[in-house]
């Protein structure tokens, strides 16, 4: 998650604390998932166990934040120890929810199918260098286009 301010996932303890369990670990939180229901979601199906912390924005630094309008200051990785379908949908949830919160754009690390980049919401393609030289490209979107991006049938985000 890319955060247009600087902020920790300290500050997120008092928000997971109310449905997960929680542990905070050399500035990063590692929690299980109790009640899925903050989520909106009813099961987790067995997925539940996340960590969040903070991640280096500097491999996208140095080709900027083209047609952002308020670029990232800092960025907070979320992180699922598992990927099956159900961790996929619980990461989803928990990404967006998060997000919320933070006010945060969600940089999907992966590409993303072509079906998903039809989808409402904005959804930008950034550039970051590759150690050796060179760029790649990841995907970044707002709120609303998770949102949509969860509806999809074909909704994937860990892999």
């Amino acid at each position: 998650m890319w955060l247009p301010e600087v902020r920790g996932a300290v500050e997120a303890l008092p928000w997971l604390e109310g449905f997960c369990e929680v542990r905070l670990d050399h500035g990063r939180a590692a929690f299980s998932v109790r009640d899925p229901s903050p989520l909106g979601l009813r099961s987790l199906g067995g997925a539940g166990s996340f960590e969040l912390g903070p991640e280096s924005l500097d491999a996208y630094r140095e080709f900027g934040f083209p047609g952002f309008d308020r670029p990232p200051v800092t960025a907070l990785g979320l992180l699922a120890h598992r990927s099956g379908p159900d961790d996929h949908r619980a990461f989803g949830h928990l990404a967006l929810w998060l997000a919320e919160r933070f006010d945060a754009l969600i940089d999907f690390t992966d590409e993303l199918p072509r079906q998903a980049v039809e989808l409402p919401g904005r959804l930008r393609e950034q550039p970051y260098g590759l150690d050796g030289g060179g760029r790649a490209l990841v995907h970044v979107g707002d709120r609303e286009f998770l949102a949509a991006w969860l509806r999809h049938p074909e909704f994937r985000l860990v892999t």
